[in-house]
């Protein structure tokens, strides 16, 4: 099973005329654009994720006062302190209820009135919104017994959370939710066994059943499978992507959904959702693949001292490795990015007995080194 493993010297430094004006129309543009290619997408989560873009590009408004617009740059860290009980999750509350929940009942006179809807984003709201996803996946409970909100941050997120919990059969099992805006991010300890499903003997009925639970989900819908990895027999973990243009899709607008091709069930799901940033205007001008080669020099590599070098288009989470502002744990960027991931791969030798790859992220139109992974 994996692990778990962004007033006066305001007015002297304000944008030439129409700037704002011009930004507005490329961020409305682009939301018609991609509602007009998916128009079933979940509607708080494409409203979340274009505040998201929104709020990072009129960042650079206020950069420097209120200044002129600048193309988004990789940001100061933000640094956090992992909880020592929990890693990236820092937990702040943890109620309990009894289920069924208890509402007030209605006077006598008042008995037609409809039941009183619970107050959005409270307690109540997340416990029933998780027993309407359970239900709709078949599972029993929890319509009685006990049932736990959490209340926490997500570090590296960065991210408010409600998690709703309880046992069945003496297993946990829970459902967690953005806590600020009530979107659906994951469940664990789920054993969904939908209508009509059965052990797949073949890969093309394991791919047709994880699609088929995807469809099912609370989630973004119009994503394309871009991945299965195979833990083990009753393990396989699909990846379901955003095409941001054609042919280039988006991990970090996904979909993960774990399926046991075995009993013909889905036994986990995570949502990951940090929108693409991408600010570049029509006359501007990518790098080329040789340029991005060049700018991973500035960081001190040269990629004649490897193996293999590729380079690929690629939208990419940025982060400060390799620059002169790594920390060892600092909040994800609110976006992601359009850029040259340049992989660079040294075979194992008699002196160095395993093979490492470094992978280096070049924004694809200013050059700047925006972070990447190693593996050895």
């Amino acid at each position: 099973m994996k692990h778990d493993r962004i007033v006066s010297a305001y007015d002297k430094a304000a944008p030439a005329p129409g700037t704002e004006e011009r930004i507005w129309r490329s961020i409305e543009q682009q939301l018609s654009e991609e509602q007009e290619a998916a128009p079933r997408r979940h509607p708080l989560l494409r409203r979340a994720v274009l505040a998201a873009a929104c709020l990072a590009l009129l960042a650079g408004l206020m950069t420097v006062g209120y200044a002129a617009y600048e193309k988004w740059r990789l940001p100061a860290p933000v640094p956090y302190t992992p909880d020592p009980e929990h890693g990236n999750v820092q937990v702040h509350t943890e109620q309990r209820y009894s289920l069924p929940l208890q509402t007030e009942a209605p006077a006598p006179e008042d008995s037609a009135l409809p039941p009183e809807e619970p107050e959005a984003l409270s307690d109540q709201y997340f416990i029933e919104k998780a027993q309407s996803i359970l239900s709709r996946a078949g599972i029993p409970g929890p319509e009685d017994g006990e049932a736990a909100v959490r209340r926490q941050t997500h570090l590296y997120w960065n991210r408010e959370e409600a998690e709703v919990s309880w046992r069945r059969d003496g297993t946990p099992y829970s459902l967690t939710f953005d806590a600020q805006t009530g979107v659906f991010i994951g469940m664990s300890g789920i054993d969904w066994v939908i209508e009509d499903a059965a052990a797949c003997t073949t890969q093309a009925q394991a791919d047709r059943l994880a699609r088929r639970y995807y469809e099912s989900l609370p989630v973004e819908q119009g994503y394309v499978m871009k991945s299965c990895e195979q833990y083990d027999e009753q393990f396989w973990s699909y990846d379901f992507c955003r095409e941001v243009e054609p042919g280039l899709y988006s991990w970090y607008e996904c979909v993960r959904v774990a399926i046991n091709p075995v009993s013909g069930a889905l036994v986990n799901c995570r949502v990951f959702y940090v929108p693409l940033l991408d600010d570049h205007e029509p006359g501007d001008v990518p790098l080329t693949e040789a340029q991005a080669l060049e700018a991973i020099g500035s960081v001190g590599f040269d990629p004649a001292d490897w193996d293999t070098v590729t380079v690929e288009k690629t939208v990419g989470l940025p982060n400060w490795l390799f620059t002169d502002q790594m920390t060892p744990h600092a909040q994800a960027p609110a976006v992601s990015r359009l850029c040259w991931s340049v992989k660079l791969r040294r075979e194992s030798d008699e002196i160095t007995p395993f093979s490492t790859e470094t992978r280096i992220l070049v924004d694809y139109y200013t050059g700047e080194i925006l972070g990447g992974d190693t593996t050895g």
